[in-house]
């Protein structure tokens, strides 16, 4: 892995300050004069509202469209055409990321990379503010918000630890003339640490967020401390870049965070209602959705139906497949026209779409609104299944788990705990392939490294933007194709 660091200056990235969370389009700007915060945020409310707001903005790198691009080089969707950066990162084999500053496929790491510290701006300018003497109405309430921003510092990092080589880890109290690039394992783990503060912090709370800053999604203290368990359960997974990473991980420690996470007690998705009034997105997963722009991997398929190929090899595609698992019925669709260019690579040709989000998908009547998930509760079942497998923990609970969507949704036979870990474990990783479907681009990558079905040249990390690099004054550096070292 190719590693940098070096004293820097308040770059963009470092100096973001959300002006109109209100608005559907994210209106930054940057914080070139390093004004005092307190000037700018100088009443409770003003502070209330940057770092509420900001919930939205770390929602929408979440679901940031350019994602679709890992996705593909994943396997999971197949994206024939440029948008998002699909068609050149699902290329067979696979290429190098294009990590120059004139590139097209640029976005699918330069727009994640700047929501996220975005969000991380917007937080860390109102914890300066209520450093520097600012109330939220009492001393109680200031602490509410405190703890709010400490999750969306926690969340933010741990998307840019799943998702880059390396990045900044900035908070309130963060010198920005000695700020230097970090490992993504080191920004797990501060992503860990802050996740452990929110835990902590809300112990024994009863508040709960307005819903101007939430939607529908039931935020209580209680809720948020479940929330920041079940991210960072993901984040010590998901950021294995390879097998044997994955083996090391501290599952332990998942089992502790999954087993307190949004799947126990009263299970509950960390999801919003995206509305034509709101400052939510939900691009990722409505284009996902998108028959007319994406598909289903024939891998995907290929797991429900073992006749089907793992790629096609001619423009003829094979019958309608068929399954005992029953969400091949319901939640995805046959399409009797393949999608795409053939020339661009049959291997990115697909009959299959994808439907259990249908609502939201662009050309609905309801296009790009509704309810949209970026954690389902039946992932951090799973991250419990996993971790109680690993750690030779309950092995009936551990099916148990697993056969809330097995035979659930799947309508298929129930697994059981005298099965071996060897296909309990296989179990789990067909369950997130098809339950989890579309959801978070950190799940379905981190995914694919770990469990190592990631094609031959894929890159295992996204390098630093180049415009970002460029900034800085580093080189520029990037990940997979032949040559390239992967992200490891």
């Amino acid at each position: 892995m190719m590693n940098f660091s070096r004293r820097v200056a308040v770059g963009a990235a470092l100096g973001l300050l959300a002006v109109a969370a209100g608005c559907k389009t994210d209106l930054t700007a940057p914080n070139l004069n390093n004004p005092d915060v307190v000037k700018v945020l100088s009443t409770g409310p003003d502070v209330q509202n940057v770092i509420g707001n900001a919930f939205a903005t770390w929602f929408n790198a979440e679901q940031d469209v350019n994602k679709l691009a890992m996705s593909n080089n994943a396997d999971e969707i197949s994206g024939n055409y440029g948008n998002f950066g699909m068609r050149f990162n699902g290329q067979e084999p696979r290429l190098a990321f294009d990590n120059r500053s004139g590139s097209g496929d640029l976005v699918a790491s330069s727009e994640p990379w700047r929501r996220y510290y975005s969000a991380l701006g917007s937080v860390n300018d109102g914890l300066k503010a209520i450093d520097a003497g600012v109330i939220i109405n009492n001393a109680a309430t200031t602490d509410q918000y405190k703890t709010f921003a400490k999750f969306i510092q926690a969340a933010s990092y741990a998307g840019l630890a799943m998702y880059f080589d390396q990045a900044f880890v900035v908070d309130e109290k963060s010198d920005p003339t000695t700020i230097a690039l970090q490992r993504y394992d080191k920004v797990r783990d501060a992503a860990v640490a802050k996740f452990d503060e929110v835990i902590a912090a809300t112990a024994g709370k009863s508040y709960t967020f307005p819903q101007v800053y939430v939607e529908d999604l039931n935020v209580s203290a209680a809720n948020l401390g479940k929330m920041a368990a079940s991210i960072a359960a993901r984040t010590l997974v998901e950021s294995a870049r390879t097998g044997a990473a994955n083996t090391a991980t501290n599952w332990a420690k998942v089992l502790t965070y999954a087993s307190k996470g949004i799947s126990s007690g009263t299970p509950f998705d960390i999801s919003v209602s995206v509305t034509a009034t709101n400052a939510f997105g939900n691009n990722y997963t409505a284009y996902a959705n998108t028959s007319s722009w994406m598909r289903v991997d024939w891998r995907v398929i290929q797991s429900m139906d073992s006749t089907m190929p793992s790629r096609l090899t001619s423009t003829v595609a094979p019958p309608k497949a068929t399954s005992a698992d029953a969400r091949l019925t319901s939640d995805f669709l046959w399409n009797s026209a393949l999608l795409g260019d053939p020339t661009r690579g049959l291997f990115l040709l697909s009959s299959w779409s994808y439907k259990r989000y249908l609502y939201m998908a662009r050309g609905q009547p309801l296009q790009f609104l509704g309810l949209t998930p970026t954690m389902l509760a039946t992932e951090n079942d799973l991250l419990w299944a996993e971790a109680l497998i690993r750690t030779n923990g309950d092995k009936n609970l551990a099916a148990t788990l697993i056969n809330k969507t097995h035979v659930g949704r799947g309508q298929l036979p129930p697994v059981t705990g005298t099965m071996s870990n060897a296909v309990l474990l296989k179990m789990i990783e067909y369950e997130a392939l098809i339950e989890l479907y579309a959801t978070n681009v950190n799940q379905s990558w981190g995914r694919a490294r770990r469990f190592e079905t990631l094609q031959p040249l894929a890159p295992r990390s996204l390098p630093v933007p180049a415009t970002e690099l460029e900034t800085l004054g580093l080189p520029i550096y990037t990940f997979g194709g032949a040559g390239n070292p992967q992200g490891r």
